[in-house]
């Protein structure tokens, strides 16, 4: 995804099941810690860059924000 820099972005867990969203990005790094379904947290990307989120209980899924 990509949003400018300033720009807030809320990460809500659709899934029925738990996540802990989180990136180690230097410099964009955020751990939203656990989320049950249906929870929601907003970050917001202060500079550009490109954070790589992870989610700590999945390792296979994945997604990059560029921030512009």
């Amino acid at each position: 995804m990509t949003v400018k820099a300033g720009e807030a972005v809320t990460f809500t867990n659709k899934d029925p099941i738990t996540h802990n969203v989180y990136s180690s990005t230097p410099g964009m790094a955020f751990d939203l810690k656990t989320q049950k379904a249906g929870e929601s947290t907003t970050i917001t990307f202060d500079h550009a860059g490109e954070a790589v989120v992870h989610c700590a209980i999945h390792p296979q899924m994945l997604m990059k924000v560029d921030v512009q």
